[in-house]
């Protein structure tokens, strides 16, 4: 168990967590990709203070490469320095999966052994359910046809030059930490104490059977690297492939929040408890808004 400002952040004791920490701590030729459901602000870096141990975690060297939107953590030199220090990259909120930034982010992954990690539901929610009953999450007719997750997580899959271990990671309990509104505003920029978060990891994820069908059908990926790649623009069938890979990850993501709402340990169903909390607040916030404009409303007739 980790504190830090009052709050804990305790990792779910595991095989899984101590195949995670292997990756992350020895030696080996593939890439290591994590992906977790995103419930906060602070879910990066703190949540990967709680993965490594007190060894590890102030040493750089072992610590992941991420992404944050461009808009929020590189406004300005001074938070561009700062996030970067960090290994924090910055990706471009609706510009799909050939932007320029993604492939930077993908040079990184194409090292060795390197560690980089991915929030695919491209924003924060706070609803307890991955990707989904959240302000601007897919229409559910939508996530039926093509998914609740962003696809750039197959394409950093499909076109790595390395063996990937994809590892999904599930934590409940930070939405407490910086709460929001429903329309996704933050209530406060300073962190709340009295929270427990929880961290569980689930079991590799194999996409190769997913990809060994593609390239049956339609030839060899290419691959991008260290120096970058010769193409970058994807083909509408190559979309399709990223849409599977995203598709398998948001199952492992979601048999992982199953195991969590079906835990009594205490931090998880207070984590839950919370969850629902904000939600009534933010319902009767919004009541009490409507009410006072139609009250303003009222006074112009």
């Amino acid at each position: 168990m980790n504190s830090y400002g009052y709050n804990k952040y305790t990792p779910v004791p595991s095989p899984e967590y101590d195949a995670l920490l292997r990756y992350a701590l020895k030696p080996h030729s593939k890439t290591l990709l994590t992906v977790s459901n995103h419930c906060c602000t602070l879910d990066d870096p703190i949540l990967f203070g709680c993965i490594l141990p007190p060894s590890h975690k102030w040493d750089y060297r072992y610590h992941r490469w991420s992404l944050c939107s461009q808009e929020i953590c590189f406004k300005h030199p001074l938070s561009a320095a700062f996030f970067g220090a960090g290994k924090v990259m910055p990706i471009k909120r609706g510009d799909g999966v050939d932007q320029p930034l993604l492939l930077q982010f993908c040079q990184r992954a194409a090292k060795p052994g390197s560690w980089v990690h991915l929030f695919p539901e491209g924003k924060i929610f706070q609803s307890g359910s991955v990707g989904s009953l959240y302000f601007n999450a897919r229409p559910p007719a939508v996530a039926a046809d093509i998914g609740k997750l962003k696809w750039g997580v197959g394409k950093v899959v499909a076109h790595c030059p390395n063996p990937v271990a994809l590892v999904p990671l599930h934590h409940v309990g930070m939405e407490g930490v910086v709460p929001q509104r429903s329309d996704g505003e933050l209530r406060t920029h300073v962190p709340q104490p009295g929270n427990e978060a929880v961290l569980r990891v689930g079991r590799e994820v194999y996409v190769d059977d997913i990809i060994e069908e593609w390239e049956a059908e339609n030839g060899k990926l290419w691959k991008y690297g260290e120096s970058g790649a010769e193409r970058w623009e994807s083909t509408r069938k190559e979309k399709e492939l990223y849409s599977k890979i995203a598709r398998r990850v948001e199952e492992a993501l979601e048999d992982l929040e199953r195991e969590a709402k079906a835990d009594t340990t205490p931090g998880v169903v207070e984590g839950y408890r919370r969850i629902g909390e904000i939600k009534v607040f933010n319902e009767q916030e919004e009541e009490r808004e409507r009410e006072a404009g139609e009250e303003n409303q009222s006074l112009y007739r």
